[in-house]
């Protein structure tokens, strides 16, 4: 019995054997063959592309291109040959006894009338309890009510404010203004309630301006008014050599050159009211800012068809703002750019990020790093990166969710301990 048992145990290990054998054979044989099957597992993303992916000659190209024709660049090249009454077409003249002696009975102040110079029908009777300093340009103030709020009216005029070395366009309102130094004023434009709206040195109003460098090449993206969402994405997957980043930067640095002014710009129906410090900015037709905090170094491409709207305590410093981008309540940002019609919801910000088109930042922080056309953040989120893949669906990061990359390029969530849970991250 005990023999018949071992010599059973020894057939089946010779079986198991066997068949360990025939599997291996068969292994080596479907390595080997020509119609090897691909490895499902996904490859790991190459850190940098090959130049035959990206190739940066061509962005470059686009770049130059892009400026070339830019509206941005016409509009400060027509600023920069306005002075000597170039609102007014030129036709200016000092003024009289009369009005000099007019303008002090209404309270009004200034340490050398003759640097004052005057448009062919100016009057003094809308101009009361002011101070004027260096070479100022005025234009006709008659006072037309100018709607200021809801249901809210004030005559066009300046009224209690300090004027310093600026032009200052027909029918403007200005009020409460606490300084207005070295600006160009298109004609009806309001300022009402403002601390200090100046322009201290030559400035590129933000354009000309580096992000924090890219993780995969280093390559600091431009802030610029006239970039794409599309050659944001290039130029954060290129791999320029040595020359490639000399051409980079020189056209990097000509722009800049392009942008800047020795003065600021308010176009014409811009709206400040009760606001606190704008240095070195550009304010495009028809914007409308509302008691912001700070803004340093802004480029706002706002136009009359696609206005910019700034909320109440926002701070921005360091960036552009295209056409139609609304900027909410107690927001900020830092060294971006906001592409046309994106929206930066109340206490929402971005650093060194460029928000796509369309796009909406609701109550998130996001960090460097392109944001994808129509794709919402909200809720306590902060975003490393949020592109939206090519015909792909809009992106949405819910709340409390802290998007990060896996190994293989998958991105998890993270549960935040004050949030409720993730509904949906973006891909």
């Amino acid at each position: 019995m005990k023999k018949a048992i071992r010599k059973g145990i020894s057939l089946n290990q010779k079986t198991n054997a066997s068949s360990a054998a025939q599997r291996g054979a068969s292994r080596r044989e479907k390595n080997s063959s020509p119609l090897k099957s691909e490895d499902p597992r996904p490859k790991r993303r190459r850190a940098c592309p090959t130049p035959a992916a990206e190739n940066f000659n061509q962005i470059l190209e686009s770049l130059h291109e892009r400026s070339s024709r830019s509206p941005f660049l016409e509009r400060i090249e027509q600023c920069r040959n306005a002075g000597n009454g170039w609102l007014f077409g030129g036709l200016l003249r000092p003024l009289t006894q009369e009005e000099i002696r007019n303008l002090q009975e209404q309270g009004n102040r200034c340490r050398d009338w003759n640097r004052i110079r005057v448009c062919l029908d100016f009057t003094a009777q809308w101009i009361w309890n002011s101070v004027f300093e260096g070479y100022c340009l005025l234009g006709v103030f008659t006072g037309v009510d100018t709607p200021l709020l809801p249901g809210t009216a004030l005559p066009t005029g300046i009224v209690r404010s300090t004027i310093m070395n600026s032009e200052i366009g027909n029918e403007c309102l200005i009020h409460d203004a606490g300084l207005v130094s070295n600006q160009l004023i298109y004609d009806s434009a309001v300022l009402y309630r403002i601390h200090v709206l100046s322009c201290g040195s030559p400035s590129g109003f933000g354009n000309g301006e580096t992000m924090a460098p890219g993780a995969a090449n280093g390559l600091r993206l431009p802030v610029f008014t006239d970039i794409t969402a599309d050659l944001a994405k290039a130029l954060s997957r290129s791999c320029p050599d040595a020359v490639e980043r000399s051409g980079y930067e020189d056209w990097l640095n000509r722009y800049r050159k392009a942008c800047t002014l020795d003065f600021g710009v308010v176009e014409s129906g811009a709206r400040i009211i009760t606001s606190g410090m704008i240095t070195n900015t550009f304010i495009g037709a028809s914007a409308r800012i509302e008691g912001a905090a700070r803004l340093s170094d802004v480029t706002i491409a706002s136009t009359k068809e696609k206005p910019v709207t700034i909320g109440h305590c926002s701070i921005i410093r360091n960036a552009c703002l295209q056409g139609g981008v609304r900027v909410g309540d107690m927001a900020s940002a830092e060294k971006a750019v906001l592409l046309e019609g994106s929206c930066l919801e109340p206490r929402s910000s971005v650093t060194n990020g460029i928000i796509g088109p369309r796009a909406s930042i609701c109550g998130s922080s996001v960090v460097p790093s392109p944001t994808g056309p129509d794709t919402e953040w909200h809720g306590r989120t902060q975003g490393a990166a949020a592109s939206r893949p090519k015909g792909g669906s809009p992106g949405s990061a819910g709340s409390g969710a802290h998007p990060r990359k896996r190994k293989g390029g998958v991105q998890k969530s993270r549960q935040s301990s004050k949030g409720p849970k993730s509904r949906r991250v973006s891909r």
